[in-house]
């Protein structure tokens, strides 16, 4: 998905999938929490889920959906300090169409927002230096076709087109002052994905799907900033390393100096205006993840249906930041992740030829195994899922739908000062919940 500041943006993570995944690529599968995802056959949401679902999809439909969030991020200190890193983003849009060719060919397209978050704390709180803002924008470009091979097998493939924009913002020491550092970076890359599904009866199939991993190298500028104390130090300090070099502060200062790559020039030039530009970047892997699902026609008004996804999130065991010459050491991200699981059911029930009301439960397993490794940009945690929809078929062409779901953080939700063994406990998030809203509309010519 997204580079560098992607991964640390995966702190509005706990309001969607584990992690910074989003799910929320139909309506009709929110309101069932994505049990049968791909395979149901009453969206389009199979062009990204699972291709070999749209040849349940008859002539040339269009669909467009988004998705309102809202989240609770509180979060209370060992110290009574109070922080919430709630932060309003944009809606979460899906765009497909799907296309059948003749009675064994099926092309379609997705364009989706896979990955993503939005957080925002005081820039000095107690935890700023593992972050204090983010925010990521992904947008996944998904052509796919798909083959019926017979009345019982159809399979599918698709090809992946990813653009990221993130910002990651961290508090930073800098010659012993306080430096705040944003990191801006976008980056394309590419992937794939696969789907086979079995419809063993009339009223019972299964589907597989499988997502490849996405290599990002994120391009951007690091911008670091200082307040008037802090350009007042450090001028004093490196005009003094000039007039005194042979003296212990300004041995110091050049130690610290030549170990960030920085000249005096720069250090001056940060001093001097507050603020200062370096090329920047970063460089993570988008997991790979895949799927298995079923829909059950339990009767001639009613679907039963599940999913199990898991995610490679245990490939996420670094975030790299560069930041011009500074090294490594001051400013990678070590997340340790592993993998994640998600589990769900869902019902359908059609209580009219016009209307179909639905709903669904899920868990979803947090890729955070260790506590000291969570972040407030990133403070994932177990989920337990509660969802609602309807669909409102108007006539052949038109078919509108609506979706609500509550998800509520469940279990260990510690933060911690470092990922150091003996780090301290700094606080605790109180609530990780979410709210979210969802409308769309399907047209068939």
């Amino acid at each position: 998905m997204t580079a560098a500041a992607a991964a640390v943006l995966s702190l509005s993570g706990p309001a969607f999938a584990g992690g910074f995944q989003l799910n929320e690529q139909s309506i009709t599968g929110l309101g069932r929490a994505f049990a049968g995802e791909g395979i149901m056959g009453d969206d389009l949401s199979a062009t990204w889920y699972n291709p070999a679902g749209m040849t349940l999809l008859s002539g040339t439909q269009v669909q467009l959906g988004g998705v309102e969030n809202a989240m609770d991020m509180s979060y209370k200190g060992t110290d009574g300090s109070t922080e919430n890193g709630r932060k309003r983003i944009s809606p979460i849009l899906h765009q497909m169409v799907t296309h059948q060719f003749n009675d064994k060919i099926w092309g379609g397209l997705a364009i989706v927002m896979p990955f993503g978050l939005a957080d925002s704390y005081n820039q000095n709180w107690e935890g700023a230096e593992r972050g204090y803002d983010a925010k990521l924008l992904t947008i996944n470009i998904n052509p796919s076709v798909a083959w019926k091979i017979n009345d019982k097998f159809s399979v599918g493939a698709g090809f992946s087109a990813q653009y990221i924009d993130a910002t990651v913002s961290m508090k930073r020491n800098l010659l012993g002052q306080n430096v705040y550092s944003r990191l801006d970076a976008d980056d394309w890359g590419y992937g794939w994905n696969i789907g086979g599904m079995w419809s063993a009866t009339d009223n019972f199939r299964m589907g597989f799907g499988y997502r490849s991993a996405i290599t990002h190298k994120a391009h951007g500028t690091v911008k670091l900033t200082t307040d008037a104390a802090g350009q007042k130090a450090i001028v004093a300090a490196a005009q003094n390393a000039k007039l005194n070099p042979g003296s212990t502060q300004a041995a110091s200062m050049i130690a610290a100096m030549r170990q960030a790559n920085l000249s005096f020039a720069d250090v001056m030039g940060i001093a001097q205006s507050g603020a200062m530009t370096l090329n920047g970047g970063a460089q993570m892997d988008a997991p790979a993840n895949a799927n298995l699902t079923f829909v059950w026609k339990y009767s001639p008004k009613m679907r039963l249906s599940g999913s199990i996804r898991w995610t490679d999130w245990s490939s996420f065991d670094n975030l790299i930041i560069n930041a011009g010459g500074l090294p490594h050491s001051q400013t990678d991200v070590p997340m340790k992740w592993r993998d994640s699981w998600f589990f769900s059911l869902g019902y359908d029930l059609d209580i009219t030829p016009k209307w179909t009301i639905r709903g669904g439960v899920a868990y979803d397993r947090s890729p955070i195994s260790n506590p000291r490794y969570r972040t407030a940009l990133i403070p994932d945690a177990n989920r337990i899922w509660a969802t609602l929809g309807a669909t409102y078929r108007m006539n052949e062409h038109w078919q509108f739908d609506i979706a609500a779901t509550h998800i509520h953080g469940i279990g260990e939700r510690n933060l911690y000062a470092s990922q150091d063994a003996n780090s301290q406990k700094i606080g605790r998030f109180d609530k990780l919940n979410c709210y979210m809203v969802g409308a769309g509309v399907v047209y068939r010519f």
